[in-house]
């Protein structure tokens, strides 16, 4: 285990901020299994879930503001996000 694996999501996040690839491969990590299974369930198309899933990490990476902590947790919206470009895909 690394040291950044220890820190909060909130931590990672705003190492994400700041650019920080490994903070987003932390993150990546932590929540890929969890994130890939929905989007999984949503396609029943395993190679268009994995695009799908590199592009949720993608809008992370992108956008990591549009993550608003005030309104529940990272899982939470990396899964809506999933569900949504499952959805529009």
């Amino acid at each position: 285990m690394q040291m950044d694996d220890l820190l909060s999501d909130g931590e990672l996040l705003e190492r994400v901020k700041q650019r920080d690839g490994e903070s987003l491969l932390v993150l990546y990590r932590r929540y890929r299994l969890r994130v890939f299974a929905l989007i999984l369930r949503v396609l029943q198309n395993r190679p268009q879930a994995e695009e799908v899933l590199q592009d949720v990490f993608q809008r992370l990476w992108d956008h990591p503001e549009k993550f608003d902590p005030a309104k529940g947790q990272l899982l939470a919206w990396l899964l809506t996000v999933g569900r949504n470009i499952s959805l529009d895909h």
